[in-house]
Parts: structure tokens; C-alpha cells; sequence
């Protein structure tokens, strides 16, 4: 066991001289005061590893302020590129419904326009029926006696 993990029952175990209270009490602050001891020297290697890196801090808030332009000028793109890409689809939409509307229109005039000539046809297939003589009804002819 090591001296600072024992009960002052156990140091208790030399001398006479060594039984008084005060001197088990007083090995028992020793061992304390040592332990502390070792604590601040692990705290003040702790302090300079972190003092060494806080010394950087200057040079990281620089790559920050970079890393933060970059960001930004990314977001700035990236939305531009959006409006673009949106554009690109408004515009060939707009292209799109122009081109209907005009193969529409230009559908309607073709069947207006067969239309118009299949009048004119039958204007002219009337006329020409007026003008002709009604054809002549045959006369029936007979059967042959003997076959009947």
C-alpha cells in the first residue's frame, strides 16, 4: 500500500514516539500536500500545451476569416447558378408555349383554308350538275317469250 492510502490507524505501527496523534495527522497532510504537488505539475504541463496552442490563435482566426470568404462567395454562386438554371427552364417553358400557340394558329388556318376549297368545290360540282342534261331513262325491254 502506498502512504497516501492509509487510515492513520495503519501508520501506527513504529515506535511509541510514532503513536501520537499529531504525528499520524502530520504524515497524512504530507502525503496530501504531495498529491496536490503532483496535481499543479500536471496542471502547469497541462498550461503550457494550451498556452502553446493559444499562441496559434491569431494564425487560425486568419484561416477562418478565409474559410468564412469562401463560404460566401460559394453561397453567392450557388444561388446565381440556381437563378440560371430557373431562367434556363422559364425561358424554354416561354419557348415552348410559343411554339404551341404558333403550330396551333397556323393548324386553324390550314382547315380554314380546306375548308374555304372544299366550298369552292362543291360550288363548282352544283354548277356543273345544273348544266347537264338529265340522262334519259331507258325503256325496259321485254322478255323473251319462251322463257318464261
Amino acid at each position: 500500500m502506498s502512504e497516501t492510502s492509509r487510515t492513520p490507524d495503519e501508520f501506527a505501527q513504529g515506535s511509541p514516539a510514532d503513536l501520537d496523534k499529531a504525528t499520524g495527522q502530520t504524515r497524512i497532510v504530507m502525503a496530501e500536500v504531495q498529491i496536490v504537488q503532483g496535481r499543479l505539475s500536471d496542471l502547469a504541463d497541462q498550461h503550457r500545451r494550451f498556452s502553446d496552442k493559444i499562441d496559434k490563435v491569431p494564425e487560425l482566426a486568419s484561416s477562418v476569416g478565409f474559410i468564412k470568404e469562401a463560404v460566401s462567395e460559394l453561397r453567392t454562386n450557388s444561388r446565381s447558378d440556381h437563378r440560371f438554371v430557373l431562367a434556363v427552364f422559364g425561358a424554354g417553358f416561354v419557348l415552348l408555349g410559343s411554339m404551341t400557340i404558333a403550330s396551333y394558329l397556323l393548324l386553324v388556318n390550314k382547315v380554314d383554308s380546306q375548308a374555304i376549297a372544299g366550298q369552292r368545290i362543291e360550288t363548282k360540282l352544283d354548277d356543273l350538275i345544273a348544266r347537264l342534261p338529265p340522262t334519259p331513262t331507258p325503256i325496259p325491254a321485254r322478255p323473251a317469250s319462251g322463257a318464261r
